[in-house]
């Protein structure tokens, strides 16, 4: 929780900064994501959701094609899940059932753009590193394991039969990524798509490294 202030902070000092000399475009944002988490022990496990939110983008005096692009954007995701293992001579699962997400992203963007047409379709392209916080991450497991050995692996793996949210025993909240991507903006509607590749581990298990990316198309509409 202590980075999420610092990183909304961050976003808040960076907007006051530029904000008293640039010029501000701010725009409503909606659309579809697709996250995954990847991991060095498990099969990778993948998530859609929607995400809405406001941002900002403050144009770099001088130079007319590059801005910074910021705001606070919150991602509702979903799924559900098979994985197979071979602790016997059957093959057992367990099935991860009611997965649900809440997060928020805050993203500091270096944005080039280029105007076409006349300057009635503009064409941009953006990289730079997004703050994503996990709030609340829920899985509900069942498994048809009845190994001993199978089960306490699992345990191992931070998966025990029922409901439980992953925070704050299983995963880190902080999760640092890189992103990028481009899109098109026409009158005030923009649309765009991005990758956002996680740097650091955000399994709090000795036994497993986790890294979670994935991408996204959201359409923005400017105020």
């Amino acid at each position: 929780m202590k980075r999420l202030f610092l990183s909304m902070w961050i976003a808040l000092a960076l907007g006051a900064v530029l904000g008293t000399s640039w010029a501000q475009t701010f725009r409503i944002e909606a659309g579809y994501l697709q996250p995954v988490r990847r991991s060095n022990n498990i099969s990778s496990q993948h998530l859609n959701g929607i995400r809405v939110g406001g941002t900002v983008d403050f144009d770099i005096p001088k130079v007319n094609f590059l801005s910074i692009h910021t705001g606070l954007l919150y991602s509702f995701t979903f799924g559900k899940d098979a994985q197979k293992y071979n602790f016997t001579s059957y093959s057992d699962s367990i099935r991860i059932n009611n997965r649900q997400g809440h997060f928020l992203d805050i993203p500091v963007h270096v944005v080039a753009s280029y105007r076409l047409f006349g300057d009635k379709v503009k064409v941009f392209a953006f990289a730079g590193p997004n703050f994503n916080i996990g709030l609340y991450q829920q899985q509900d497991v069942q498994t048809t394991i009845t190994d001993g050995g199978g089960l306490q692996w699992l345990e191992d793996l931070g998966y025990y039969e029922g409901r439980r949210n992953l925070y704050p025993d299983r995963l880190r909240r902080f999760n640092f990524q890189l992103e990028a991507g481009g899109g098109l903006e026409w009158w005030k509607l923009q649309v765009k798509g991005g990758y956002s590749f996680g740097i650091n581990n955000i399994s709090k298990l000795g036994i497993s490294r986790e890294r979670q990316g994935g991408w996204y198309v959201t359409a923005a509409y400017t105020l």
